[in-house]
């Protein structure tokens, strides 16, 4: 088992690529993007995915911050952004005992990418993808080898 980039790659890619008619039809690309490319990680201990609770909420909060209809793009993909790590914040494993994220790195690539003309619904699905999996790669779990001693390992969700 291991991140799914080509779920979440897809997901974002062919989602933004057709016209989304609402907010909400935005917002569930994103998760729908989001669970695929998480569901099926371990982490450094080797314990499967287990639960990530803020995932069942985002499309909803997402839809609200899409339906703003802010002129300044920046302050959508702050806002973008500061969810999306709140769902990344409530990832369970098997073998966790601490999540830490960074989400400096995913505020500035989703301020950009929301700040700017994409070239296409595509090229803005790809971008979106590829922050999510840089944030992701930066994210540090604790968890424990069960055994006599147990060890304990860090390391990025895998």
């Amino acid at each position: 088992m291991a991140l799914n980039m080509a779920i979440l790659n897809q997901k974002l890619v062919s989602g933004f690529t057709q016209f989304n008619s609402s907010e909400f039809n935005a917002a569930k690309h994103i998760k729908d993007g989001i669970q695929g490319f998480i569901q099926s990680c371990q982490d450094p201990a080797g314990g499967t995915f287990s639960a990530m609770p803020k995932i069942n909420t985002i499309e909803t909060k997402l839809a609200n911050i899409f339906s703003k209809k802010s002129p300044l793009g920046q302050a959508i993909g702050a806002e973008v952004a500061q969810e999306i790590d709140g769902v990344f914040l409530t990832l369970k494993t098997s073998n966790q005992i601490a999540i830490v994220t960074n989400p400096a790195s995913l505020m500035t690539d989703c301020r950009k990418l929301f700040g700017e003309r994409p070239a296409s619904g595509a090229s803005f699905g790809r971008g979106l993808a590829k922050a999510i999996v840089d944030y992701t790669s930066q994210i540090t779990i604790t968890a424990m080898i069960p055994g006599s001693p147990p060890v304990t390992v860090t390391g990025p969700p895998v």
